[in-house]
């Protein structure tokens, strides 16, 4: 890990506790430029700008380069603000038509944060049952949105995105691809999950969720299918290890350990959360999750360059993009019992 990554990750744990990190100012502006760039690659650039230049130093006589910083830090935060906005708009709209789908991710994990709306999120993901997606269909478009993807087959796809000039909506009939011969049998952990949704009160607007050891479960699979894809930012460690500790006591950890080590995914949440407790909350970390996820006997560099490297989605180079392909055939052909290569597949795809 460069000395650049580690003053970005100490900055970044500076933000997640709700905490200055005024030192890093000081910074030759060259230095500074590669933590923004490593920020604005993991979409935490707000949260970021805010601990190294509280409201307090932005009155003093800044640079023109810190200055056109922050007016970008500003912009994203009031961009997500009305996002969040609008989203809750809907989120009311739908219920006037009887519809209150589950809201996964995004809106929920950010609104734990010191400063909500600086941890973005590029749209918000609603899982419903399938059998009333004509229902939510038909009310989206009389709300203005439409399908994002003007040929998609959107009777047989399983997430339909749909958009709006104020808003992106992820619409899931199923929490992931079926389809998936690497991740698409995760579903079969999240059939009842519409029967123990709970509620929570999102800016004085309640909206429905799934419960809490569903939910963290959830986010590990999420992390995971991203992780066999390309990769995972920063951003989805700090939501799995915040919603953890935010909820510790709510959560079945037996349940949760039980189906990491099922689907072969113990190692790589151990890991996770040995980032948390090292990187983002050193200190602060429960030792009652440490000694549950055998954190002091994980290894945790290896993810954690992957995760520095490749960017909010692990997208930050076309090698990487390659390479995917024969982690997700890797990872489908184990599941399969298979121990085939996956290079043909690579070099000629269909």
């Amino acid at each position: 890990m460069t000395n650049i990554e580690k003053r970005f990750l100490r900055v970044y744990s500076c933000a997640l506790r709700g905490e200055s990190c005024t030192s890093v100012q000081k910074l030759p502006p060259k230095e500074l430029s590669a933590i923004y760039r490593i920020a604005d690659s993991h979409r935490v650039f707000p949260m970021i700008m805010e601990a190294i230049w509280p409201e307090e130093d932005k009155a003093s006589n800044l640079t023109p380069i810190a200055k056109k910083q922050l007016e970008k830090a500003e912009k994203l935060t009031c961009g997500q603000a009305r996002m969040s906005a609008e989203f809750l708009k809907l989120y009311r709209y739908l219920g006037k038509k009887g519809l209150t789908p589950i809201v996964m991710k995004g809106m929920i994990c950010r609104s734990l944060y010191p400063e909500p709306e600086q941890r973005s999120s590029s749209d918000e993901d609603l899982l419903i049952e399938e059998a009333q997606f004509p229902a939510y269909h038909k009310a989206f478009l009389e709300y203005g949105l439409h399908v994002a993807e003007d040929d998609l087959d959107i009777e047989k796809t399983h997430e339909v995105p749909y958009c709006s000039s104020k808003l992106y909506i992820e619409l899931h009939k199923k929490p992931f691809p079926p389809e998936s011969r690497a991740y698409g049998d995760l579903n079969r952990f999240f059939m009842d999950v519409q029967e123990r949704s709970i509620r929570e009160i999102i800016y004085g607007v309640p909206v429905r969720t799934m419960e809490y050891t569903d939910h963290l479960f959830y986010q590990i699979c999420h992390a995971y299918k991203h992780f066999l894809n390309c990769g995972i930012g920063i951003r989805l460690v700090s939501d799995i290890v915040l919603f953890s500790m935010t909820y510790e006591k709510s959560i079945d950890w037996e349940k949760i350990v039980g189906r990491c080590r099922e689907i072969r995914a113990f190692d790589f949440a151990s890991a996770l959360y040995r980032i948390g407790e090292i990187y983002l909350y050193p200190g602060k970390f429960p030792e009652s999750l440490a000694v549950l996820w055998q954190t002091k006997e994980t290894d945790e560099k290896a993810l954690l360059k992957d995760i520095l490297e490749g960017g909010v989605y692990g997208t930050s180079s076309e090698d990487r993009l390659h390479s995917a392909n024969l982690t997700l055939g890797a990872a489908a052909n184990a599941k399969a019992g298979m121990h085939a290569p996956v290079m043909i597949q690579t070099l000629f795809p269909s």
